[in-house]
């Protein structure tokens, strides 16, 4: 389902997770996410009741600007999406 992950620096000054792209989504949708720290991290999909359906990223990483891709076609089309 992941495609790929980039880390475009430079060092961010806050946490910031942003609204995916594009939303709503067919079949793929982009994530992005800056993290000022080295950690430990960790982006999951939910469906709209909560159940987990899918870990899309889950290692540590250094400080950085990151972006993923994150491709929902395997996945039965009457799932409704939070990233």
């Amino acid at each position: 389902m992941l495609t790929s992950v980039e880390n475009n620096s430079p060092v961010p000054l806050t946490f910031y997770l942003a609204q995916n792209y594009p939303n709503p989504f067919n079949a793929s949708t982009k994530i992005s996410w800056h993290s000022p720290v080295s950690s430990h991290q960790t982006i999951k999909v939910y469906d709209v009741i909560g159940r987990e359906i899918a870990t899309l990223f889950d290692e540590n990483r250094n400080p950085g600007i990151y972006e993923l891709i994150f491709n929902a076609g395997d996945l039965p089309g009457e799932f409704t999406f939070i990233v």
